[in-house]
C-alpha cells in the first residue's frame, strides 16, 4: 500500500485501523533510504519552524524541542514547506506516536531486524552473565565493516552482522532510552571504523553476545566530536588542573603554552601541543546493554578493559565526553595524573553537567588494574561530591 493510500484510508474510514507495523512496512516498501530521507526532511522542517518562531529554544536538544508546547503548536499549523508525501507521513506518525523522533528510531530498529529471516538460528534459551570478570572477552576491531561473523545482542533474538549489532545497540541505548535524537542523523558512523567490543558467550555456539561497545577514532581518520561546534560553543567552561598541564609539559607529553581564556582556545591549544598525534584517540558512543546483572558492573568492566586495550595499542591519551552521573562521579575520585577534565557545560535540558576530559591512559590503567567492581562502586558512592542523580542512576541500572 502506498503512503498516500494509507493516509487516505486513515482519513476517510474511521474504522480503518493502522498499526505501527503497517506504517513500518509501507515505508520499507517505499524504499528504506528514501523513507529515511523523508523522515529527515520532516524533522528538519519542523525544527527550522521552531527556530524561526522561538530562537530562544535553539540551545535545547532535539528531545526537549519536540516535546515542548511550542513544537506541538507548530504541528497544528499548515505544513508550509512540507511536500504532500511528507505531510502524509507526519500525520500517520503522529496518529501512532507522541514523539516523531521516537518513531524514526523505531523504524531504524525495524529495518535492521527485517533484514534477517525469522527461520534463522535464534537464541531461544536464556543466557547467564555473572560478576566473574574472566568470562568476558574484549577486543578492538579495526574495520567492523569487513567482519563476516555475526553477533547476538539483547535487542534481537537473531544474530546480525557486526555493524548492524552496533547500530542496534546505539539505537536502543542512546537514542530510544536516553533520547539522544541527534544521533539519528549520524547512524552511518556506527557502521564502519574501529570499535571496542565487550562480549560473552551466547546460547548459540560460536556466536558472541555483545554487552558493550564504543567507537574509537584516531586523529587522522575523521572529524572528532570533541572539537565539533556544539562541543566548543561559549556554553563550555574551561576547568583544567594547571598542575597536571605543567607536569605533562615537563614530562615531554605536551609542547608549548596553552591559552586558558576559554574552553575552545584551551582545548585546541592542548590538542596541537601533543607532539605525537598517533598516541591519542577519541572514545565515543560507549554503550552498555541491559543484561541480567547490574549495568554498573558492565560499565565498570568496559572502561577497565578498554583502557587496557588502548594501552596495549601504545596510546597515551583518550579524549572522552561523558554525561552519565555514575561515570562522572568516578572521574571525580581520580588523581590529576589519571584523568584531566578540560571543560564542562550545564546542558539545561538534560539535568546533568556534561564533561569533556582526557584519559591519561598509562596512569588510568594502573588505577583500574588495582580496582575491583566493589571498590569501583565504593569510590563512586563514597565520594563527597556524590549527588542524588548518581544514586538514582545506580538504582535504575
Amino acid at each position: 500500500m502506498s503512503i498516500h493510500l494509507l493516509y487516505k484510508c486513515h482519513r476517510e474510514n474511521p474504522s480503518f485501523i493502522i498499526t505501527k507495523n503497517d506504517l513500518f512496512f509501507t515505508l520499507k516498501e517505499h524504499g528504506i533510504d528514501q523513507s529515511r530521507h523523508l523522515l529527515k526532511i520532516i524533522l528538519n522542517v519542523r525544527l527550522n519552524q521552531l527556530r524561526n518562531n522561538f530562537p530562544e529554544m535553539e540551545h535545547l536538544n532535539i528531545a526537549s524541542k519536540i516535546n515542548s508546547e511550542e513544537y506541538k503548536n507548530i504541528l497544528g499549523t499548515p505544513p508550509g514547506f512540507l511536500l504532500d508525501e511528507c505531510y502524509y507521513i507526519e500525520q500517520l506518525v503522529l496518529y501512532l506516536y507522541d514523539d516523531f523522533a521516537e518513531f524514526w528510531c523505531d523504524f531504524e530498529i525495524f529495518c535492521i531486524k527485517s533484514r534477517y529471516r525469522t527461520d534463522e538460528v535464534v537464541a531461544r534459551q536464556s543466557f547467564f552473565a555473572s560478576y566473574d570478570e574472566s568470562i568476558y572477552k574484549s577486543r578492538l576491531v579495526m574495520d567492523i565493516e569487513k567482519i563476516e561473523s555475526k553477533y547476538l545482542t539483547v535487542y534481537h533474538h537473531i544474530p546480525v552482522s557486526l555493524p548492524d549489532a552496533i547500530v542496534l545497540c546505539n539505537l536502543c541505548t542512546f537514542i530510544k532510552k536516553r533520547k539522544w535524537y541527534e544521533m539519528l542523523y549520524l547512524l552511518d558512523e556506527s557502521t564502519n571504523g574501529c570499535h571496542f567490543l565487550l562480549t560473552i558467550d551466547s546460547p548459540i555456539s560460536g556466536v558472541d553476545l555483545i554487552v558493550s561497545t564504543a567507537k574509537i577514532q584516531y586523529w587522522d581518520q575523521c572529524q572528532w566530536l570533541y572539537f565539533s561546534p556544539f562541543f566548543q560553543s561559549d556554553n563550555w567552561v574551561v576547568m583544567p588542573k594547571e598542575t597536571t598541564i605543567n607536569d605533562m609539559v615537563s614530562s615531554g607529553l605536551l609542547n608549548g603554552c596553552l591559552d586558558y581564556s576559554n574552553a575552545s582556545s584551551f582545548e585546541n591549544d592542548l590538542i596541537y601541543s601533543i607532539p605525537d598525534k598517533s598516541k591519542m584517540c577519541e572514545i565515543i558512543r560507549l554503550t552498555v546493554s541491559r543484561i541480567n546483572i547490574d549495568e554498573s558492573f558492565v560499565l565498570y568492566l568496559a572502561q577497565k578493559r578498554l583502557v587496557n586495550i588502548l594501552y596495549e595499542h601504545h596510546l597515551l591519551f583518550g579524549f572522552i565526553i561523558v554525561e552519565q552521573p555514575l561515570i562522572v562521579n568516578y572521574y571525580k575520585t581520580l588523581n590529576h595524573d589519571e584523568y584531566l577534565c578540560t571543560s564542562k557545560s550545564n546542558l539545561l535540558d538534560t539535568g546533568n553537567d556534561t564533561y569533556k576530559g582526557i584519559w591519561l591512559i598509562d596512569k588510568l590503567k594502573k588505577n583500574f588494574d588495582r580496582l575491583s567492581y566493589d571498590g569501583y562502586m565504593d569510590r563512586v558512592l563514597s565520594n563527597e561530591n556524590v549527588n542524588d542523580s548518581v544514586k538514582l542512576e545506580v538504582l535504575n541500572v
